[in-house]
C-alpha cells in the first residue's frame, strides 16, 4: 500500500506540476516583450471658414484617406503640398485658395469697333472694358452684352466666374460718328 500511496503521490505532484508550469517554449514571455507600443501621429487639414479635419495615422505609416476641400465659387482650392507616404510626426496641412482665371471674349460685329479679340480677367478682380482703337470711328450709345444672358457688363469689379462672350450692343441712333 505504501509503494501505491508513494505512486500515486508522485503522479499528483507530476500533474500538478503540468498544470501551474508553463513550459510552452514557442509563447514569449509577456513580461519580457520585444514589441514596441504602436505610436500614432495626426494631420490636421486646415482651410478657413472650415472646421478643422483631424486624421490619426501609425507613425511611419502613408495616411492614404485625405479628406477633400470645400469648394469656393470663382476659386481653386487645393492642400499645400506635403509627403503622405510615411508620416513621421503631427503636421498641419493648409488649404491654398487661388483665384481662377476666365477669358472674356469680344463681338464687335460689323460696328467698326477695334479692340482686342479676348481679355483674362481673374475672379473677382476690376478689370476695364477695350476702348476704340479705331482712328477714323468714334462710338456713342454703346453697351456690352453678355450674350447668353443679356446681362449688362460694365468697367469696375464684376464677378466673371465662367468664359463668356461679350457683344457690343447699340443704345442710340448716332453711334458712328466719323472722325
Amino acid at each position: 500500500m505504501r509503494k501505491f500511496l508513494a505512486t500515486l503521490l508522485a503522479v499528483v505532484t507530476v500533474a500538478a506540476l503540468a498544470v501551474f508550469c508553463s513550459c510552452d517554449t514557442d509563447k514569449p514571455d509577456s513580461s519580457s516583450s520585444s514589441e514596441e507600443p504602436t505610436v500614432y501621429v495626426t494631420v490636421t487639414f486646415v482651410q478657413e471658414g472650415q472646421s478643422d479635419v483631424v486624421k490619426t495615422v501609425e507613425k511611419g505609416s502613408a495616411l492614404t484617406d485625405i479628406p477633400v476641400p470645400a469648394s469656393v465659387k470663382g476659386y481653386t482650392v487645393k492642400w499645400e503640398e506635403k509627403n503622405y507616404d510615411a508620416v513621421e510626426s503631427d503636421m498641419t496641412v493648409n488649404a491654398v485658395i487661388t483665384a481662377n482665371t476666365y477669358t472674356i471674349t469680344f463681338d464687335y460685329g460689323d460696328s467698326g469697333f477695334v479692340g482686342p479679340e479676348t481679355l483674362t480677367v481673374t475672379y473677382d478682380a476690376e478689370f476695364a472694358l477695350p476702348e476704340n482703337k479705331s482712328t477714323s470711328v468714334s462710338f456713342k450709345g454703346v453697351t456690352w452684352k453678355i450674350e447668353d444672358t443679356g446681362e449688362e457688363l460694365v468697367a469696375g469689379k464684376y464677378t466673371v466666374d465662367k468664359n463668356i462672350t461679350v457683344k457690343i450692343e447699340y443704345t442710340g441712333k448716332d453711334v458712328f460718328v466719323e472722325v
